[in-house]
């Protein structure tokens, strides 16, 4: 379930039937709004660490030098994360909720002794028996089947079977705005489609700005502090993979 403001997908059904001018949505049109708003969800979900779609510090204590980020069905043993991870941003010493400058293991992608998607903590050290603090972005699929009981498996926002029918309230104008501009590119629209892909982006800008102003940017920062030649060792530069106008993060 999620612990963050939400709404429920019928209301950006409305919204998006405003701005189409569509009275009634086809089964067409409804299939099209679905992968949308699944599309400008992924492209919302890389332009910023959400303080809603991020853990900061969850503690872990290490078996060797490998952190499992993803588990596959029938994968057991090692240490891993208490999430499926999109990202992981920052393998710490101490941890950051009561530290302000913690020191940084150095990682980089790996798999473990099972194939599963990991990161390794590369150091000399024996590693075994040390507690480390880890920060990462939840994995995009994971992050949308959670925001609903566990009814919701397709990994969609929708009406369809297994579904997740609540969005994120704080995003909810940019999905809605830029799964218009899709339809407007969709049905050849293409120079309204620019303009109002201007104007997708501001809301989306001024989603970003609402929580680097509020008091839930606590450690907001975490993956976009780091020195770039550091950043590039760990994660090459995923968490940068939409830059908004205005946005100025390098």
């Amino acid at each position: 379930m999620a612990h963050f403001p939400t709404e429920n997908y019928s209301v950006l059904q409305d919204r998006y039937k405003s701005l189409t001018g569509m009275e009634v949505l086809q089964a067409f049109d409804e299939n099209a709004l679905r992968e949308n708003i699944k599309k400008r969800f992924r492209t919302a979900f890389n332009a910023y660490p959400w303080p809603e779609f991020r853990v900061v510090g969850e503690q872990l204590t290490l078996v060797n030098n490998t952190i499992r980020t993803l588990t596959p069905l029938g994968v057991a043993g090692g240490v891993a994360l208490a999430n499926d991870a999109d990202q992981v941003l920052a393998v710490q010493k101490q941890d950051p909720n009561t530290n302000l400058n913690p020191s940084d293991y150095i990682f980089a992608k790996s798999e473990d002794a099972n194939n599963a998607p990991s990161v390794k903590i590369i150091t000399n050290s024996n590693l075994v028996g040390i507690v480390v603090y880890v920060t990462y972005k939840k994995h995009f699929e994971s992050v949308i089947k959670s925001m609903i009981n566990p009814a919701g498996t397709t990994g969609y926002f929708g009406t369809q079977a297994g579904d997740t029918t609540d969005l994120p309230s704080f995003i909810l104008e940019y999905l809605c705005h830029g799964a218009y501009c899709d339809y407007l590119k969709s049905d050849g629209q293409n120079q309204k489609g620019i303009i109002e892909e201007q104007v997708s982006e501001n809301l989306l800008t001024r989603a970003i700005e609402n929580v680097e102003s509020s008091g839930r940017q606590h450690r907001t920062n975490i993956g976009l502090e780091r020195p770039t030649t550091q950043f590039n060792r760990h994660q090459g530069r995923q968490a940068q993979a939409v830059t908004l106008p205005g946005q100025g993060r390098g």
